[in-house]
Formats: C-alpha cells, structure tokens, sequence
C-alpha cells in the first residue's frame, strides 16, 4: 500500500518541514516477552512514528489524525485494527 499525503509548510527560518518516506515492512519479533516488554516495544514503534509525523506533517492533519486513531479501541494485538468505514 503507498499512501501519499501533503507536507506542512515551511513556518521561519529554522521550520522547515522533512519529506518523509514511512516503511512498515517487517513483522513484530516474536511474541515470548512480559506485558511490560510488550508496551515498551510498542512505545518505541509510535514514538518513531510520533517523530517522522511530527516532523513532516502539516498541524491540522496531525490533529486530524489523532482524532480518527482516538476513535479506534487501544490494545496489544498484534494484527492489524480493525477496518472502519471513513
């Protein structure tokens, strides 16, 4: 799947927005740690992502994002959320 999104606009000198290229190609290790090794796996995964966001989107997609990933039910699973309608 490639998904193609607009980036934020350069706001003064020292803003300039990253073009930002997201892989999500390889399967999570496998599944024989604790809970609390679990969650700081997964921590580590979004705040990678936090930062290439962060770092290339404009503020109003952001938010936006936040706001359709906050209508989904957080969880441990290790499959893919479940498909909505948008």
């Amino acid at each position: 799947m490639t998904v193609t999104v607009c980036m934020a606009e350069p706001i003064g000198r020292d803003a300039d927005p990253v073009a930002t290229t997201i892989a999500i190609c390889e399967r999570i290790p496998a599944a024989d740690r604790s809970l609390a090794e679990a969650e700081d796996f997964y921590r580590g995964e979004a705040k990678k992502l936090y930062g290439a966001l962060t770092a290339s989107l404009p503020q109003g997609t952001l938010h936006a994002l936040l706001v359709e990933l906050l209508n989904g039910a957080p969880s441990l699973f290790r499959g893919p959320a479940p498909r909505r309608e948008t």
